[in-house]
């Protein structure tokens, strides 16, 4: 398992709206799923401690590499940290996977911030 300290946070405090993407070299053949998963709880050789916990998400698909052209959108509600998949119906002719955080709960230094642990896309590359 992957240490606390290399979750993906934002500036501490913000939460909604903020966001974490992916942008692929070449379009995906067919998007099928992505998976996210929570942060993990616990705390850091600095004394940080974490709860934090994502209440809502949502998953875009864009067609280009400055996410412009929206292909498809799920929303996803409490995220676990063994990790939720968000499925999509082989949506072809992806770039880019933007995960917008929408809700969380917890603290991660006295602060709710968004983050996630992981974000994996299951796919068919060209």
């Amino acid at each position: 398992s992957k240490p606390f300290d290399l979750d993906w946070r934002a500036t501490p405090g913000k939460v909604a709206g903020e966001w974490v993407q992916l942008t692929f070299p070449v379009q995906l053949s067919a998007v099928s799923n992505v998976r996210l998963w929570d942060p993990l709880p616990g705390s850091d050789k600095y004394g940080d401690a974490s709860n934090l916990h994502v209440t809502s998400a949502t998953v875009n698909l864009y067609s280009d590499a400055s996410a412009t052209v929206l292909l498809a959108t799920a929303n996803v509600g409490d995220v676990s940290i063994g990790g939720t998949n968000v499925p999509f119906a082989n949506t072809p002719n992806v770039r880019v996977v933007k995960v917008v955080i929408n809700g969380m709960t917890g603290m991660f230094n006295r602060q709710t911030t968004a983050s996630l642990s992981q974000v994996e896309v299951i796919a068919e590359a060209p």
